[in-house]
């Protein structure tokens, strides 16, 4: 594959979202176009041997057309969706990046593929499922990168806040569908379960992180007392600033997992709020059966006291 002609088309694609209005629309989409076309010829479609994907296909290029004569007529939103069907779907960068990390060159690339999927999904349920899969995705990204030797703080806050934005996102739609008067309890319960399941990971790989640290304090103290054994001060003091600086990270990262736990916790909380109240909405109409049952019967014995009565 030619990466070349990947990366020109990608970042166009990036581009189409931040297009002022003063710029020529027109010019950029059949810039566009143009390259699309290149790829396709290139890498033509016809191994997907499906008629749906050369039905997208041809709609592409309407959407294309329509786009270029009149670009206000069609959401950037959709057309960028439709033109990454082709070129991320298939592309070799779009594949790679899916194990890119934050702070890595194609990482970008791997959140604009998860934007796609997002833009694609058109039920509450698939909504929400894809957003939680991709923050299942974000503490994998944190998982990678507590487990090297020096962990860089900007790329852990750069995953740890993705990981709020898709879980917060998770939260959110279930609020919406719930506020439209839609039954979301069983979506919540399952949703709950996965972003449950997220943030105990989470919790575990900070703990791990935790006693790696611990650990290494603890060495360090004992390389510390051995070397005031034999006075040799430049040891001690290269030593002392490497424990302030391991006890330094430990504390940053303790109060690190104490924010966002909190965090995650609020939006879960938020979910399964929907799961209790269907709950006690039900407690409450079988508890009203009940009562209505325990009424009509209290007044079935009631008047058959009333004939026996009368009948003696």
């Amino acid at each position: 594959m030619n990466n070349n002609k990947e990366i020109k088309i990608i970042e166009m694609l990036r581009n189409l979202k931040d297009i002022p209005p003063s710029q020529d629309e027109k010019k950029f989409l059949e810039n566009l176009k143009e390259n699309i076309s290149a790829y396709i010829a290139t890498h033509p479609f016809e191994n997907k041997k499906t008629q749906n994907f050369q039905n997208i296909r041809n709609n592409f290029f309407i959407y294309l057309k329509l786009a270029a004569g009149k670009a206000r007529l069609v959401p950037r939103g959709a057309l960028t969706a439709i033109i990454a069907i082709f070129v991320l779907g298939t592309s070799s960068i779009a594949i790679a990046s899916q194990n890119s990390l934050p702070g890595e060159a194609l990482y970008p690339i791997k959140i604009l593929t998860e934007d796609v999927q997002s833009s694609l999904a058109f039920t509450a349920e698939s909504k929400a499922t894809v957003q939680s899969g991709f923050a299942a995705k974000r503490v994998a990204e944190v998982k990678a990168i507590m487990e090297k030797k020096d962990v860089n703080p900007e790329t852990l806050d750069i995953a740890l806040t993705n990981l709020q934005k898709n879980t917060g996102n998770t939260a959110a739609i279930i609020e919406k569908e719930s506020q439209k008067g839609t039954d979301t309890a069983k979506l919540a319960k399952d949703i709950s379960a996965t972003l449950d399941k997220n943030t105990e990971n989470l919790k575990q790989i900070f703990k791990d992180k935790n006693t790696s640290l611990e650990e290494e304090e603890s060495k360090l103290k004992n390389k510390i007392k051995e070397a005031k054994k034999i006075d040799d001060q430049t040891s001690i003091t290269s030593l002392n600033a490497r424990l302030d600086e391991t006890n330094s990270k430990r504390k940053s990262l303790e109060s690190n997992w104490n924010e966002n736990e909190k965090i995650l916790n609020e939006d879960t909380d938020k979910i399964k709020k929907r799961t209790e109240e269907k709950r006690s909405q039900e407690h409450d109409k079988d508890q009203s059966q009940n009562n209505n049952e325990q009424k009509k019967d209290f007044s079935s014995k009631s008047k058959n006291n009333d004939e026996n009565e009368e009948n003696d």
